[in-house]
């Protein structure tokens, strides 16, 4: 009964935590509806058009969004990869982390573009499947640990 409570725990816990997500990349910390809508940045489809931007000219940006952009998403989806593969036994693969954090991204990259609270980036998807995948390596390496 115990692995059962646990596992509810752990899905509301990434419910909630998802919703989150979903809440602060259309309205932003503020989480106020003055948010501006995006018009006249276009999506971009090119893979790391965007991320070499930000890597090769980083001088043009301020810290915060220079940082947020690099690794902000890779922070914010460590918690995916980390969380589901105790829910779901097929997701304790790279493949399957892979999968879902393509999945839930992108979803938000495309409510962002359909909503026009943000902008379609392909390089969003794929840092959100880096730090996916590096939420699974700390999901292995405390199953390891757990193990001895």
């Amino acid at each position: 009964m115990e692995v059962n409570s646990n596992k509810t725990f752990l899905f509301l816990l990434l419910s909630v935590y998802i919703f989150s997500i979903l809440f602060l990349s259309l309205f932003g910390v503020t989480g106020s509806l003055h948010f501006i809508k995006v018009y006249d940045v276009s999506n971009n489809f090119i893979p790391f058009h965007t991320l070499s931007d930000y890597i090769f000219n980083f001088n043009k940006y301020n810290f915060d969004t220079w940082f947020f952009n690099t690794f902000g998403l890779i922070i914010v989806f460590i918690p995916i990869g980390f969380i589901f593969p105790f829910l779901v036994k097929q997701s304790r693969s790279y493949f399957g982390v892979v999968l879902i954090s393509l999945l839930i991204s992108s979803a938000f990259e495309t409510i962002q573009s359909l909503t026009k609270y943000g902008v379609f980036d392909v390089d969003d998807i794929l840092l959100s499947i880096v730090g996916g995948c590096l939420g699974l390596m700390f999901f292995i390496k405390k199953k390891n640990k757990g193990s001895r």
